[in-house]
Protein backbone atom coordinates (compact mmCIF):
# COMPACT_ATOMS: atom_id res chain seq x y z
CA UNK A 1 0.00 0.00 0.00
CA UNK A 2 1.15 3.54 -1.21
CA UNK A 3 0.50 6.87 0.49
CA UNK A 4 1.11 10.59 0.37
CA UNK A 5 1.92 12.21 3.47
CA UNK A 6 2.71 15.25 4.47
CA UNK A 7 5.61 16.19 7.48
CA UNK A 8 5.28 17.81 10.64
CA UNK A 9 8.20 20.37 10.89
CA UNK A 10 10.36 21.53 14.28
CA UNK A 11 12.24 24.25 14.04
CA UNK A 12 15.99 23.13 15.88
CA UNK A 13 18.25 25.64 17.18
CA UNK A 14 21.09 25.28 19.12
CA UNK A 15 22.74 28.17 21.48
CA UNK A 16 26.14 27.64 22.74
CA UNK A 17 26.23 28.58 26.75
CA UNK A 18 29.96 27.67 26.80
CA UNK A 19 32.37 27.04 24.12
CA UNK A 20 31.98 23.58 22.25
CA UNK A 21 33.02 21.59 19.11
CA UNK A 22 31.28 18.66 17.07
CA UNK A 23 34.35 16.73 15.18
CA UNK A 24 31.22 13.60 14.65
CA UNK A 25 32.49 11.13 12.50
CA UNK A 26 35.03 13.72 10.71
CA UNK A 27 37.92 13.72 13.39
CA UNK A 28 39.59 15.95 11.37
CA UNK A 29 42.98 17.35 13.19
CA UNK A 30 45.67 19.49 11.16
CA UNK A 31 48.99 19.07 12.12
CA UNK A 32 51.41 21.40 12.42
CA UNK A 33 53.00 20.85 9.56
CA UNK A 34 49.81 21.87 7.72
CA UNK A 35 49.20 25.36 8.92
CA UNK A 36 51.02 28.18 9.20
CA UNK A 37 50.77 30.78 12.09
CA UNK A 38 50.53 34.44 11.16
CA UNK A 39 48.99 37.35 13.48
CA UNK A 40 45.92 36.36 14.54
CA UNK A 41 45.66 33.81 12.17
CA UNK A 42 46.39 30.07 11.36
CA UNK A 43 46.67 29.35 7.60
CA UNK A 44 46.02 25.90 6.19
CA UNK A 45 48.67 25.40 3.86
CA UNK A 46 45.61 23.98 1.07
CA UNK A 47 46.99 21.84 -1.83
CA UNK A 48 45.04 23.88 -4.81
CA UNK A 49 46.16 27.26 -3.61
CA UNK A 50 49.70 25.64 -3.29
CA UNK A 51 49.17 25.05 -7.16
CA UNK A 52 47.78 28.43 -8.04
CA UNK A 53 50.75 29.94 -6.74
CA UNK A 54 52.94 27.65 -9.10
CA UNK A 55 50.66 28.51 -12.28
CA UNK A 56 51.39 31.89 -11.46
CA UNK A 57 54.80 31.67 -10.97
CA UNK A 58 55.35 32.90 -7.59
CA UNK A 59 57.08 29.54 -6.48
CA UNK A 60 59.08 27.15 -8.32
CA UNK A 61 58.82 23.50 -7.99
CA UNK A 62 62.16 23.65 -5.94
CA UNK A 63 60.43 25.99 -3.42
CA UNK A 64 57.71 23.46 -3.82
CA UNK A 65 59.46 21.36 -1.75
CA UNK A 66 59.60 23.11 1.05
CA UNK A 67 55.74 25.12 0.98
CA UNK A 68 56.10 26.25 4.68
CA UNK A 69 59.44 27.63 4.88
CA UNK A 70 58.79 29.53 1.75
CA UNK A 71 55.81 31.34 3.28
CA UNK A 72 57.10 31.65 6.43
CA UNK A 73 59.78 33.89 4.58
CA UNK A 74 56.73 35.90 2.37
CA UNK A 75 53.87 35.87 4.71
CA UNK A 76 52.16 38.50 2.29
CA UNK A 77 50.97 35.40 0.21
CA UNK A 78 49.29 34.01 2.79
CA UNK A 79 46.45 36.13 2.51
CA UNK A 80 46.38 36.38 -0.89
CA UNK A 81 46.08 32.76 -1.60
CA UNK A 82 44.69 30.80 1.85
CA UNK A 83 42.30 33.40 2.89
CA UNK A 84 39.49 31.21 2.42
CA UNK A 85 41.46 27.88 4.61
CA UNK A 86 42.33 30.39 7.76
CA UNK A 87 41.42 29.75 11.44
CA UNK A 88 40.97 32.36 13.98
CA UNK A 89 43.32 31.98 16.52
CA UNK A 90 41.89 33.28 20.31
CA UNK A 91 44.97 35.17 21.14
CA UNK A 92 48.58 34.78 19.77
CA UNK A 93 50.05 31.04 20.39
CA UNK A 94 53.82 29.92 19.76
CA UNK A 95 53.57 26.60 19.54
CA UNK A 96 52.54 24.31 17.01
CA UNK A 97 50.41 21.79 18.16
CA UNK A 98 47.85 19.97 16.03
CA UNK A 99 44.52 21.51 16.03
CA UNK A 100 41.12 19.88 16.24
CA UNK A 101 38.45 21.39 13.32
CA UNK A 102 35.16 21.89 13.88
CA UNK A 103 32.83 20.22 11.15
CA UNK A 104 31.77 21.53 8.64
CA UNK A 105 30.88 21.02 4.67
CA UNK A 106 31.94 22.33 1.78
CA UNK A 107 29.72 24.63 -0.42
CA UNK A 108 30.92 25.17 -3.96
CA UNK A 109 29.91 27.91 -6.41
CA UNK A 110 30.98 28.57 -9.64
CA UNK A 111 33.53 30.57 -8.87
CA UNK A 112 33.80 30.26 -5.24
CA UNK A 113 34.18 27.51 -2.38
CA UNK A 114 32.77 28.13 1.20
CA UNK A 115 33.28 25.64 4.20
CA UNK A 116 29.80 25.84 6.50
CA UNK A 117 29.99 24.97 9.99
CA UNK A 118 27.28 22.94 11.29
CA UNK A 119 26.38 20.10 13.80
CA UNK A 120 25.59 16.89 11.29
CA UNK A 121 22.13 15.53 11.04
CA UNK A 122 23.61 11.88 12.46
CA UNK A 123 23.90 13.79 16.07
CA UNK A 124 21.08 15.48 16.01
CA UNK A 125 19.14 12.25 15.56
CA UNK A 126 21.15 10.73 18.05
CA UNK A 127 20.49 13.13 20.61
CA UNK A 128 16.68 12.47 20.07
CA UNK A 129 17.44 8.68 20.37
CA UNK A 130 19.34 9.76 23.67
CA UNK A 131 15.77 11.58 24.69
CA UNK A 132 13.89 9.27 24.16
CA UNK A 133 15.32 5.96 26.33
CA UNK A 134 16.00 9.17 28.85
CA UNK A 135 11.78 9.83 29.36
CA UNK A 136 11.28 6.04 30.01
CA UNK A 137 14.27 5.06 31.47
CA UNK A 138 14.12 4.66 35.73
CA UNK A 139 17.29 3.56 36.79
CA UNK A 140 20.77 2.20 34.78
CA UNK A 141 23.75 0.33 36.37
CA UNK A 142 27.33 0.25 35.07
CA UNK A 143 30.30 -1.53 36.13
CA UNK A 144 33.79 -0.55 36.47
CA UNK A 145 36.85 -1.76 35.47
CA UNK A 146 40.58 -0.66 34.39
CA UNK A 147 42.62 -2.05 31.82
CA UNK A 148 46.12 -1.55 32.10
CA UNK A 149 46.26 2.46 32.34
CA UNK A 150 42.28 2.55 30.85
CA UNK A 151 39.24 2.75 32.75
CA UNK A 152 36.43 1.13 31.20
CA UNK A 153 33.14 1.05 31.67
CA UNK A 154 30.57 -1.56 30.89
CA UNK A 155 26.70 -1.12 30.76
CA UNK A 156 25.33 -3.74 32.75
CA UNK A 157 21.61 -2.87 32.73
CA UNK A 158 18.40 -0.19 32.12
CA UNK A 159 15.36 -0.17 33.67
CA UNK A 160 12.35 1.15 32.02
CA UNK A 161 9.69 2.69 34.25
CA UNK A 162 6.59 1.07 35.35
CA UNK A 163 8.23 -2.66 33.50
CA UNK A 164 10.01 -5.57 35.42
CA UNK A 165 11.79 -5.85 32.60
CA UNK A 166 15.58 -4.99 32.25
CA UNK A 167 17.78 -4.87 29.31
CA UNK A 168 21.38 -5.40 28.74
CA UNK A 169 21.49 -2.55 26.19
CA UNK A 170 20.02 -0.06 24.74
CA UNK A 171 18.53 -1.74 21.68
CA UNK A 172 17.28 -4.32 24.25
CA UNK A 173 15.31 -1.52 25.93
CA UNK A 174 13.72 -0.36 22.74
CA UNK A 175 12.70 -4.08 22.18
CA UNK A 176 11.10 -4.43 25.28
CA UNK A 177 9.09 -0.84 25.11
CA UNK A 178 8.05 -1.87 21.72
CA UNK A 179 7.64 -4.97 22.05
CA UNK A 180 4.43 -5.00 24.23
CA UNK A 181 1.41 -6.30 22.39
CA UNK A 182 -0.77 -3.12 22.64
CA UNK A 183 2.25 -1.02 20.55
CA UNK A 184 3.47 -3.98 18.61
CA UNK A 185 -0.26 -4.58 16.23
CA UNK A 186 -0.12 -0.62 16.25
CA UNK A 187 3.17 -0.03 13.95
CA UNK A 188 2.98 0.25 10.57
CA UNK A 189 6.24 0.91 8.55
CA UNK A 190 7.39 2.74 5.61
CA UNK A 191 9.89 3.55 3.31
CA UNK A 192 10.17 6.38 1.14
CA UNK A 193 9.80 5.60 -3.01
CA UNK A 194 8.86 8.78 -4.62
CA UNK A 195 8.71 12.36 -3.09
CA UNK A 196 6.09 12.17 -0.55
CA UNK A 197 5.27 8.89 -1.48
CA UNK A 198 5.64 5.91 1.11
CA UNK A 199 5.07 2.61 0.73
CA UNK A 200 4.41 0.00 3.41
CA UNK A 201 7.45 -1.90 4.77
CA UNK A 202 5.52 -5.50 4.94
CA UNK A 203 4.93 -5.16 0.74
CA UNK A 204 8.98 -4.47 0.24
CA UNK A 205 10.87 -7.50 0.20
CA UNK A 206 14.38 -8.40 2.40
CA UNK A 207 13.61 -5.02 4.58
CA UNK A 208 15.39 -6.29 7.95
CA UNK A 209 14.82 -2.89 10.99
CA UNK A 210 16.33 -2.97 14.31
CA UNK A 211 13.34 -1.78 17.15
CA UNK A 212 15.51 1.27 17.37
CA UNK A 213 15.10 2.19 13.08
CA UNK A 214 11.63 1.12 13.57
CA UNK A 215 10.58 4.41 15.65
CA UNK A 216 13.20 6.41 14.07
CA UNK A 217 13.21 5.76 10.74
CA UNK A 218 10.83 8.65 9.49
CA UNK A 219 12.07 11.06 11.98
CA UNK A 220 14.02 13.12 9.42
CA UNK A 221 17.18 15.40 10.68
CA UNK A 222 18.83 17.79 9.09
CA UNK A 223 22.24 19.48 9.49
CA UNK A 224 21.89 22.56 12.19
CA UNK A 225 23.66 25.06 10.21
CA UNK A 226 25.60 28.19 12.03
CA UNK A 227 23.90 31.20 11.62
CA UNK A 228 25.92 33.58 13.93
CA UNK A 229 28.71 33.35 16.15
CA UNK A 230 32.15 33.23 15.81
CA UNK A 231 34.77 30.52 15.45
CA UNK A 232 37.99 30.31 17.20
CA UNK A 233 40.99 27.65 17.64
CA UNK A 234 41.22 27.86 21.74
CA UNK A 235 43.86 26.25 24.12
CA UNK A 236 41.89 23.84 25.73
CA UNK A 237 43.15 22.10 29.29
CA UNK A 238 41.79 19.00 30.39
CA UNK A 239 42.05 19.30 34.62
CA UNK A 240 41.16 16.69 36.77
CA UNK A 241 39.15 16.36 39.29
CA UNK A 242 41.23 15.18 42.08
CA UNK A 243 44.38 17.57 42.09
CA UNK A 244 45.28 20.49 40.30
CA UNK A 245 47.44 19.38 37.37
CA UNK A 246 46.18 19.71 33.63
CA UNK A 247 46.91 17.16 31.07
CA UNK A 248 48.36 17.94 27.75
CA UNK A 249 47.57 20.50 26.39
CA UNK A 250 44.47 20.58 23.20
CA UNK A 251 44.12 22.84 20.61
CA UNK A 252 40.62 23.14 19.49
CA UNK A 253 38.66 24.72 17.32
CA UNK A 254 35.56 26.28 19.16
CA UNK A 255 32.26 28.13 18.71
CA UNK A 256 32.14 30.61 20.83
CA UNK A 257 29.71 31.07 23.84
CA UNK A 258 26.48 32.72 22.38
CA UNK A 259 27.06 31.35 18.77
CA UNK A 260 23.77 30.00 17.07
CA UNK A 261 22.89 27.10 14.81
CA UNK A 262 19.54 26.39 13.48
CA UNK A 263 17.54 23.57 11.15
CA UNK A 264 14.92 21.02 10.69
CA UNK A 265 13.65 17.92 12.01
CA UNK A 266 10.53 16.66 9.80
CA UNK A 267 8.42 13.96 11.04
CA UNK A 268 6.32 11.99 8.41
CA UNK A 269 2.72 12.30 9.51
CA UNK A 270 1.75 8.80 9.56
CA UNK A 271 4.02 7.89 12.24
CA UNK A 272 0.51 8.89 13.96
CA UNK A 273 -0.40 5.49 12.85
CA UNK A 274 2.18 4.59 15.09
CA UNK A 275 0.15 5.95 18.48
CA UNK A 276 2.87 6.32 20.51
CA UNK A 277 0.66 6.86 23.07
CA UNK A 278 -0.03 3.69 23.09
CA UNK A 279 3.60 3.72 25.57
CA UNK A 280 1.53 5.84 27.82
CA UNK A 281 0.99 2.96 30.54
CA UNK A 282 5.24 3.52 31.34
CA UNK A 283 4.64 7.76 31.96
CA UNK A 284 1.12 7.61 33.88
CA UNK A 285 2.31 8.14 36.82
CA UNK A 286 4.16 11.06 35.54
CA UNK A 287 1.02 13.61 35.07
CA UNK A 288 1.88 13.60 31.34
CA UNK A 289 -1.02 13.70 28.72
CA UNK A 290 -1.67 10.53 26.88
CA UNK A 291 -0.95 11.99 23.44
CA UNK A 292 2.71 13.20 23.19
CA UNK A 293 4.35 12.26 20.05
CA UNK A 294 7.58 10.58 19.27
CA UNK A 295 9.01 14.19 19.01
CA UNK A 296 7.24 15.24 22.62
CA UNK A 297 8.40 12.21 24.26
CA UNK A 298 12.10 12.97 22.66
CA UNK A 299 11.98 16.54 24.17
CA UNK A 300 10.68 15.67 27.72
CA UNK A 301 13.24 12.94 27.95
CA UNK A 302 16.12 15.48 27.11
CA UNK A 303 14.73 17.34 29.80
CA UNK A 304 14.91 14.22 32.21
CA UNK A 305 18.55 13.59 30.69
CA UNK A 306 20.01 17.36 30.95
CA UNK A 307 18.86 17.88 35.09
CA UNK A 308 20.43 14.77 35.11
CA UNK A 309 24.57 15.22 33.74
CA UNK A 310 24.36 18.25 35.34
CA UNK A 311 23.46 17.59 38.66
CA UNK A 312 26.46 14.56 38.13
CA UNK A 313 28.92 16.65 36.83
CA UNK A 314 28.34 19.03 39.66
CA UNK A 315 28.67 17.41 42.12
CA UNK A 316 32.40 16.46 40.65
CA UNK A 317 33.53 19.35 39.12
CA UNK A 318 31.57 22.48 40.75
CA UNK A 319 34.86 23.70 43.53
CA UNK A 320 37.49 22.49 40.62
CA UNK A 321 35.89 25.19 38.30
CA UNK A 322 35.21 27.73 41.02
CA UNK A 323 39.08 27.08 42.06
CA UNK A 324 40.24 27.97 38.57
CA UNK A 325 38.55 31.85 39.06
CA UNK A 326 37.73 31.96 42.64
CA UNK A 327 37.03 35.59 41.70
CA UNK A 328 34.72 35.42 38.62
CA UNK A 329 31.24 34.76 40.32
CA UNK A 330 30.13 32.92 36.97
CA UNK A 331 32.74 30.42 37.24
CA UNK A 332 31.20 29.43 41.06
CA UNK A 333 27.53 29.62 39.90
CA UNK A 334 27.73 27.94 36.53
CA UNK A 335 26.46 24.67 37.30
CA UNK A 336 23.68 26.21 39.14
CA UNK A 337 22.52 28.25 36.75
CA UNK A 338 22.15 25.38 33.92
CA UNK A 339 20.08 23.65 36.87
CA UNK A 340 18.21 27.07 37.20
CA UNK A 341 17.44 27.01 33.13
CA UNK A 342 16.44 23.48 33.13
CA UNK A 343 13.66 24.23 36.23
CA UNK A 344 12.27 26.98 33.78
CA UNK A 345 12.15 24.11 31.07
CA UNK A 346 14.59 24.54 28.85
CA UNK A 347 17.25 21.69 27.34
CA UNK A 348 20.62 21.98 28.56
CA UNK A 349 23.13 19.14 27.73
CA UNK A 350 26.73 18.97 26.32
CA UNK A 351 27.50 18.06 23.14
CA UNK A 352 31.37 17.11 21.24
CA UNK A 353 33.79 16.75 23.17
CA UNK A 354 32.08 16.71 26.98
CA UNK A 355 32.89 13.87 28.32
CA UNK A 356 31.80 10.20 28.47
CA UNK A 357 28.73 11.06 31.12
CA UNK A 358 27.35 12.93 28.48
CA UNK A 359 27.44 10.64 26.22
CA UNK A 360 25.79 7.63 28.17
CA UNK A 361 23.31 6.97 30.83
CA UNK A 362 26.47 7.00 33.61
CA UNK A 363 24.74 9.57 35.21
CA UNK A 364 21.39 7.38 35.98
CA UNK A 365 23.46 5.26 38.44
CA UNK A 366 22.66 6.31 41.32
CA UNK A 367 24.55 3.45 43.60
CA UNK A 368 27.68 4.39 41.58
CA UNK A 369 28.10 8.45 41.94
CA UNK A 370 29.44 9.03 44.74
CA UNK A 371 32.41 6.53 44.16
CA UNK A 372 35.46 8.41 43.04
CA UNK A 373 36.63 5.49 40.39
CA UNK A 374 32.82 6.18 38.72
CA UNK A 375 32.86 9.42 37.10
CA UNK A 376 35.12 10.64 34.60
CA UNK A 377 38.49 12.11 36.29
CA UNK A 378 38.72 15.14 33.83
CA UNK A 379 36.75 17.03 31.71
CA UNK A 380 38.12 19.73 29.08
CA UNK A 381 38.29 23.52 30.14
CA UNK A 382 38.45 26.48 28.13
CA UNK A 383 41.92 28.14 29.13
CA UNK A 384 40.57 31.95 28.94
CA UNK A 385 36.86 31.36 30.62
CA UNK A 386 37.88 28.65 32.82
CA UNK A 387 34.69 26.75 31.73
CA UNK A 388 34.08 23.56 30.41
CA UNK A 389 33.42 23.02 26.91
CA UNK A 390 30.58 21.36 25.42
CA UNK A 391 27.35 22.49 26.98
CA UNK A 392 24.61 24.01 24.60
CA UNK A 393 20.53 25.12 25.11
CA UNK A 394 18.77 23.06 22.13
CA UNK A 395 15.30 24.85 21.57
CA UNK A 396 12.54 22.19 19.54
CA UNK A 397 9.66 23.73 18.46
CA UNK A 398 6.88 22.70 15.89
CA UNK A 399 6.89 25.52 13.00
Amino acid sequence: MEKRVSYTKYKVVVEAISDFCVSANQNFTLESSEYLINGKFAYIIENSSVVKMLEDGVISEKELEDIKAFLQGHPEYLEKYFRDYKLELASDYGNNLSIVRFWRFSELGSNSYQERYAIPASTVKGILKTGFLSFFLDKAEYKYRREGNKKKLDLMLLKPNNLLNEAKNTQQLYEILVNQNSVKDGIHLYKLVGENTWKEINEIDNIVLSTENMLFRNIICLDLVSKNGRFAVKKVNRISRVNKNSATLQYIELAQKGSLFEGEVKEVNHLKDLSVSMLSFLYEDLNYPEDLSLIDICREGLKKFSKKIIEAERKHFAQRIKDLSPQNSKNSEFYDTLLSEVEKGEIIIKLGRGGIHAKSFMSFDLNNLSKQDFFPYTINVDDTDKLPIGWVKLRIEEE
